[in-house]
């Protein structure tokens, strides 16, 4: 694999990063959306703003903001945004959450997250209003939205790339904080946060209109395994039908303990899943890796890829998140293919190790059939700096 670097777009001014998601409108054409954030503290995005192209990318339309974030006396609301396209359907979603947090604490807001979704059925030129995300049944609403969670107690947010499971069905990879037996939110190392997997089940209705909601059961595990549980599942479908899902893990608060990413496996389209663990080169070996974000892409040619931090020794917590690199997945054995191991990006000698090459984005150009990734190169030269440009890398598969 080849990767190009290029800077796709600079912050607007110093402090500030920006972030950008894109993705196509349909499934035929080379009409693309653009979803960019600007960030200045940790967990806080600013605003947002949304553009299209007609051309693959090539020139962009006046972008226009669609979200910034709101304070009401003590309270501060932030939001997020996803676009995902339902191909089959040619179904654009835009995904959205919004936090709300006492004083602007990022802490405070685990007991106060929702997710919306609108839909465009004309390429995104409009979209539908915005539409809670609540499971289906008599004993859930806008509070309690979805098995073990209620607002204002605990939440849950969306983790990674929503994926198709047949013409009628999406899944949505969720994770959510899981309450104590006295109330609170489970915590038991004490560890900055921690969460457990959860997959809902998106069923269309009402002539693809309206999707109806279910969860699986949850993915657990030992808190002395993985210090903040399980988060963020890279899900994807594998080509005898399983679905493999590979999650980040922690060792934050016990550094003895080592940094995995953790693979489950469903055989009944996830609703059940298999008990998590390390993910792991092809030969055997376990891999080292931050908790950080990942993501599994399943390329045109059918070949499915992994992407994210690996490290040459024991993380601790979040760092280093760097390199990043990209890699095909075994399919039958779960794990890397060592081999095939690219590096896409990764600290210079001059820089500093607070470089973080996370929190990224992924598509397939339609063109070139390459795999892009965009992201924010944050904190290359100074950790307290957030001033960083949105790069795109084109990884050409061979």
């Amino acid at each position: 694999m080849k990767v190009k670097t290029i800077v796709f777009l600079e912050p607007p001014y110093k402090g500030i990063s920006i972030n950008c998601n894109l993705s196509y409108t349909d499934s035929f054409s080379k009409r693309m959306i653009r979803v960019c954030t600007l960030q200045g503290l940790s967990d806080r995005p600013s605003e947002t703003y949304v553009s299209f192209s007609d051309n693959n990318g090539e020139t962009w339309e006046s972008e226009r903001k669609i979200a910034t974030y709101v304070v009401n006396k003590d309270m501060v609301t932030r939001y997020s945004f996803m676009p995902w396209l339902d191909k089959e359907n040619n179904i654009l979603f835009l995904f959205s959450t919004e936090i709300t947090m006492y004083h602007d604490e990022v802490l405070s807001g685990l007991a106060r997250r929702k997710t919306f979704y609108q839909i465009s059925k004309d390429r995104g030129y409009t979209f539908t209003k915005k539409k809670q995300i609540i499971e289906e049944g008599n004993e859930f609403d806008e509070v309690h939205y979805m098995k073990n969670v209620w607002y204002g107690r605990n939440s849950a947010s969306i983790g990674n790339i929503p994926l198709k499971i047949s013409r009628n069905e999406i899944l949505i990879p969720m994770y959510y904080f899981p309450l104590s037996d006295d109330g609170g939110l489970y915590n038991p190392i004490g560890a900055y946060t921690y969460t457990n997997v959860i997959f809902l089940h998106g069923f269309w209705k009402n002539g693809y209109t309206k999707l109806e909601f279910q969860s699986s059961e949850p993915l657990t595990i030992d808190p002395f395994l993985s210090t903040r549980g399980l988060s963020e599942p890279a899900t994807e479908m594998l080509s005898n039908g399983e679905l493999i899902t590979i999650m980040r893990g922690s060792n934050d608060k016990r550094k003895d303990l080592p940094g995995y990413k953790w693979v489950s496996v469903s055989d009944d389209s996830g609703w059940t899943w298999s008990k998590p663990k390390p993910f792991t080169y092809d030969d055997g070996e376990k891999i080292f890796s931050p908790a950080s974000f990942s993501v599994l892409y399943k390329h045109s040619s059918g070949r499915i890829f992994w992407i994210g931090n690996i490290s040459k020794k024991n993380p601790i917590g979040n760092w280093p998140r760097f390199p990043l690199v990209i890699g095909e997945l075994d399919e039958e054995k779960y794990s890397l293919k060592r081999n095939t191991i690219t590096i896409i990006d990764t600290k210079k000698e001059y820089e500093k190790d607070s470089l973080q090459l996370s929190n990224f984005s992924v598509y397939e150009d339609r063109e070139t059939k390459e795999i892009i990734v965009t992201l924010s190169r944050l904190f290359a030269n100074d950790p307290k700096d957030w001033t960083a440009p949105c790069m795109m890398y084109r990884i050409k598969i061979e």
